[in-house]
């Protein structure tokens, strides 16, 4: 519970947090006596809210499964909530989401009296029964009554009619009512609904009221997004032309917040005003954040009828709707259907993971003689969609398209539609039984294993339809081909089946290692006479082991060059060769150079890829890769570089390098490469500290133009190599060391400026430090930034000042209810009124004097920091515990010292060793006695130990009530199988 809500501790272990640095047993008696009585009332509170939050939010799936719990079985309604009264709003909102995605299992033979019950004699209905009527209440039953298939009787409509004030051309919500614009749309959506239009007399009279309260030239009937979308959508049900629909888009759009997303019933008008002006516009509503909304709905009906609703019409919900179709007959294992073979398409759709029935979906299936559809029909037993007509392909070859559409229909807008497709091939039925022998030895290759050069191939290919079985002669042609790893045919064979009467078979031999390794594939492709294009294929492969090497290595022509600098012109070539004996190199092929590709990464000393070039292939089998060395920091030393060749498959295999003067394999690929010399200065300070001295909490801003003065280009950041400012400060022997180091930027509105923000924090220690702009390679390396004019490092003497002060929380477990004590220190650093944030720091455990733990500290939002660990309920004694904390820098300098004094004990060891004399280590001990490193701060308090409240461990308690339980519970069953 803790990890989900951090400030629980402070909750219970007191009212407000602990401002002490140390809390005495009497504080903490006092607490005690509080946390007691609150703990569990704590917790309880805790638990409810997580309970309460798992049953307010979910997602569409969820609630539309559980309808049948918001219904009463008695009287056939249903409720809003499920602990709220049956409403015709709740029944109108259940039927709408069952009718959505076709999933209803509840009973309805009640249903249709609840709503008729609510009919008043002036044709209108009431929200509850015995009300007076409304025009929302009407609406929600015309809606039922629709969805339930019963008539809805014609005074319906005439009572809607007669909430209409045609004087302002608006709709009034109940008889004395102020006509207004929401009315107004809940009216003209239940009369369309109810009658598929609305009179043109009607239409005429909205559009003049509309026109008479709209400023002319303006795409915004109001400022208040509710009533702008209201009216956008008032004005979609009448004659009135808004023009430019999508400036009236760009204006409702441009109203949006982020409380649109929040408020269900504005997220729903909203989306279906731009869906009125045109469905690209509900597109471009802001679906991240319509996602994220659908994904914690209110446990209501009305909500999540809402969400759906914005979901359809923004096409979102197609997102969460699955397609997946068969063809019932045929074999859905591959892409491949068997020419002969007759199949049926049979679709399983889920919305949300529901088994979507309220859809209407016909698959299309398109081939290049014609196109024959499918209207599939929704099949409750199995809750998948399916046709009893079968599509036959005896007289079909090629590629099929198969193009599912499915329609949703959406009260009040229609049916809205997706669709989804794939591609299949009817073909012959194709088996290939491949022979590989090593010509040497005899040796039987298996289809898969490596084989080398000096191996012989042989394929017995057998074609058949469905309808004919196997054949070997007929209209159609069959091409054998050879191909590399980089796809390139090496080899190619063609047989017409026309004029062909002996069995099928192809033979190849592989006599030398001119190809990249990796595989060797063995394609036979079947095509129509004529046609070209193949409508069955197959394909064997073997592998290829032999090493890829990289000969004839020339930077800018030569074998070598000296350095480079920054913003030079590069050309690297080589040619590629195999070397399977590792004696003599055997160059791959040119004839098939501009089928393969080969990259060059440049990478640093230690291995991280800097860029990648692509080269490009020459006719000689060369490839050349250009590139100009960046003006970044990220090249600036040795760069090596790597050659790779990438398959067609999308793997990758490193070349190593090869040098061809001396004829010798280069062990480490590293080896190769250039070096980029650049001597870093500061061209122009933008902004720099105008004072020495600083307090905890101010800010040190540094922006400034780097610029090499070798090759006169600015330098700006690299993606590994930084920039960055050093704080440092110097120990009891004068010799400096790094506490703080704050990596550059770049400048937003500038590329070429570089810029540093440092809110002063805890890393740095009070005093005097220097401040030591510097730069520090991919690999690590420092590298010095001077000045502009002299060779003078960028330094300033700077102090520090101010006090560290200290507020805090503490909590412990007092009761042996948990399986162990839990201890959680909070905390924040202060100094003059400001909180201190991103100090690493690390935290000593103090009991009676002896250390028990190290942890670093965590580093929380807001300037908080947290401390937390356990220890047995026996180990967790009463007692104080303090708390040291210490600066990482202080702790790092500290490991180093002494890991220098090691170093100098074990030289000193070997050399007395070699002499023969004896060894005295006290010195050595007495320096590393001498180490230490003082904490910033301290803080204490009080714990008492967990005393367990029953005798027995409550692991074993529970267990012995469980055991009992069983027990009791299967002599019962005895007694009665008796």
């Amino acid at each position: 519970t803790v990890l989900f809500f951090p400030s629980l501790p402070r909750l219970l272990s007191s009212s407000s947090p602990t401002h002490t640095k140390t809390q005495t047993k009497a504080q903490v008696d006092n607490r005690m006596a509080v946390t007691k009585s609150s703990s569990v009332a704590a917790l309880v509170v805790v638990f409810s809210c997580l309970f309460a939050a798992a049953l307010a939010a979910t997602d569409l799936g969820s609630i539309v499964v559980s309808l049948q719990s918001f219904q009463d079985k008695t009287n056939g309604g249903f409720k809003v909530t499920p602990g709220g009264d049956t409403s015709l709003q709740g029944t109108a909102d259940a039927l709408t989401l069952s009718n959505l995605y076709g999933y209803r299992r509840f009973p309805v033979d009640k249903t249709g009296s609840f709503v008729a019950a609510h009919q008043n004699s002036d044709g209108g209905y009431g929200a509850v029964i015995g009300a007076s009527s409304t025009l929302e209440a009407t609406s929600n039953a015309a809606i039922a009554l629709k969805l339930l298939e019963l008539e809805v009787s014609p005074v319906v409509v005439s009572y809607i009619n007669s909430l209409f004030d045609a004087k302002v051309g608006l709709f009034a919500g109940f008889p004395g009512d102020q006509p207004n614009i929401a009315s107004t749309l809940i009216a003209l959506d239940t009369l369309f609904f109810l009658e598929g239009k609305i009179s043109d007399e009607l239409q005429e009279a909205i559009s003049e009221g509309i026109t008479s309260r709209h400023a002319a030239g303006t795409t915004k009937f109001s400022d208040d997004i509710l009533t702008n979308a209201l009216t956008i959508s008032v004005a979609a049900h009448t004659k009135l032309a808004l023009g430019d629909s999508a400036a009236f888009a760009k204006t409702l759009l441009d109203q949006q917040t982020p409380n649109v997303y929040t408020n269900f019933k504005v997220l729903a008008e909203f989306t279906r005003a731009l869906f009125s002006l045109g469905p690209q516009y509900a597109k471009e509503a802001n679906n991240v954040a319509l996602e994220e909304a659908l994904q914690f709905v209110p446990y209501n009906l009305h909500s999540a009828a809402l969400a759906n609703k914005a979901a359809a019409l923004t096409g979102l919900l197609n997102k969460y709707t699955k397609v997946n179709v068969v063809l019932d007959g045929a074999n859905n294992q591959n892409n491949q259907i068997d020419q002969g073979t007759k199949f049926s398409p049979r679709a399983f759709i889920t919305t949300f993971g529901i088994p979507n029935g309220a859809l209407t979906v016909a698959v299309s299936v398109a081939h290049k003689s014609g196109t024959k559809g499918f209207n599939l029909h929704f099949n409750s037993t199995t809750r998948q969609y399916s046709t009893e007509t079968a599509f036959d392909t005896t007289n079909t070859l090629g590629q099929l398209t198969f193009t599912t559409t499915y329609a949703q229909f959406i009260p009040g807008h229609g049916r809205l539609s997706d669709q989804s497709t794939f591609t299949r091939k009817v073909g012959y039925r194709l088996e290939v039984i491949p022979t590989a022998v090593f010509q040497t030895t005899g040796q039987t290759i298996k289809n898969g294993d490596i084989v080398s050069p000096g191996t012989d191939f042989a394929f017995n290919v057998r074609l058949g339809t469905a309808a004919r079985g196997f054949f070997e002669n007929g209209d159609f042609v069959l091409d054998f081909s050879v191909r590399d790893s980089a796809n390139s045919v090496i080899y190619s064979q063609s047989l017409d089946g026309a004029s062909n009467a002996a069995p099928i078979e192809f033979t190849y031999s592989f006599e030398t290692y001119n190809i990249p390794s990796g595989y060797l594939f063995f394609s036979f492709d079947v095509s129509e006479s004529g046609s070209g294009e193949a409508h069955t294929s197959s394909s064997v492969y073997y592998r290829l082991s032999a090493p890829l090497i990289a000969t004839n290595v020339k930077i800018n022509g030569l074998d070598e060059v000296s350095s480079l600098k920054l913003g030079d012109k590069v050309s690297v070539s080589f040619v590629p060769a195999t070397f399977p004996d590792l004696r003599v190199p055997i160059p791959l092929s040119a004839e098939n150079a501009f089928d393969r590709t080969f990259a060059l990464d440049i990478i640093s000393e230690s291995g991280i890829v800097l860029t990648t070039v692509t080269g490009e292939a020459q006719a000689n089998g060369q490839y050349d890769f250009d590139f100009e060395v960046p003006a970044t920091l990220d090249f600036v030393g040795f760069n090596a570089f790597v050659f790779r060749f990438e398959t067609h498959l999308g793997s990758k295999i490193n070349l190593q390098n090869y040098d061809s003067t001396s004829n010798e394999l280069l062990d480490d690929s590293s080896l190769r490469g250039f070096t980029v010399d650049a001597k870093l200065r500061i061209k122009e300070f933008v902004e720099q500290p105008s004072s020495t001295k600083f307090f905890y909490g101010s800010e040190i801003a540094l922006k400034f133009i780097a610029q090499d003065s070798i090759s006169s280009k600015v330098v700006t950041q690299g993606n590994y190599a930084k920039f960055s400012l050093r704080i440092l400060n110097k120990d009891d022997a004068g010799n400096s060391f790094t506490t703080v180091k704050v990596a550059a930027v770049q400048d937003d509105s500038n590329s070429d400026v570089l810029s540093i923000n440092w809110p002063v924090n805890p890393n740095a220690a009070t005093g005097a430090a220097t401040l030591l702009l510097s730069a520090e390679s991919v690999d690590g390396n420092d590298i010095a930034v001077l000045a502009r004019d002299s060779d003078d490092l960028i330094q300033h003497q700077i102090e520090i000042i101010g006090e560290i002060t200290f507020e805090s929380s503490t909590f412990s477990t007092s009761t042996a209810s948990m399986l162990e004590t839990g201890f959680v220190v909070e905390f924040k650093l202060l100094s003059l009124g400001k909180t201190l944030e991103g100090a690493r720091l690390k935290a000593a455990v103090v009991y009676n004097g002896e250390r028990l733990l190290s942890s670093p500290v965590a580093i929380g939002p807001n300037g908080r920091y947290s401390v937390s660990w356990t220890a047995s309920h026996s180990k967790a004694k009463s007692g104080e515990y303090r708390i040291d904390f210490y600066r990482e820098s202080d702790l790092q300098r500290q490991q180093e010292k002494l890991d220098a004094i090691d170093r100098d004990l074990k030289n000193a060891q070997r050399e007395a060793e070699l002499n023969g004399s004896s060894f005295d280590d006290s010195s050595f001990v007495k320096l590393a006695n001498a180490v230490v490193s003082t904490p910033i701060s301290s803080l204490s308090f009080y714990h008492n130990q967990a005393v367990p409240s029953i005798p027995i461990n409550a692991e074993w308690f529970a267990f012995v009530i469980l055991t009992s339980g069983f027990v009791w519970s299967y002599y019962k069953k005895v007694v009665l199988s008796k």
